[in-house]
């Protein structure tokens, strides 16, 4: 009996950082060629792409959650949804949409935007 107690407690316990781990797709796509993925890591890097057509991005960078069950980016470029030149590509600011964890997946609580389309709502996970 104690050795089987002792072995529970030495099991180890998933964290909410590892519950979350994966790949998340968004599944309310208005349209074939619309794609919205974010990728999150074990060494808590993210991949984020997206894309609509032709205007296709990706951002990279760090990932953590906070107490409220909110992921918070640090990409590795600086956000700039607010270009002031043309030639200047545009990137979404990940930590505008308020990416929150459920248990169905992650929820855009806000509207994000992607420079040529917005991206709002659930992106459910595709793999563990």
């Amino acid at each position: 009996m104690t050795i089987v107690l002792l072995t529970l407690l030495l099991l180890p316990i998933p964290s909410v950082n590892q519950k979350v781990i994966g790949t998340y797709v968004m599944i309310d796509r208005k349209g074939l060629e619309q794609h919205s993925t974010l990728t999150l890591k074990n060494n808590y890097d993210f991949i984020y792409s997206y894309g609509v057509g032709g205007c296709q991005g990706e951002v990279k960078g760090k990932w953590s959650i906070n107490d409220n069950q909110l992921l918070e980016f640090k990409s590795e470029i600086d956000f700039n949804s607010s270009s002031s030149s043309n030639l200047t590509p545009c990137y979404p600011d990940l930590n505008s949409g308020h990416w929150k964890v459920t248990k169905r997946g992650l929820v855009l609580q806000k509207v994000m935007d992607c420079a040529c389309w917005k991206v709002k709502g659930l992106h459910q996970k595709v793999n563990k």
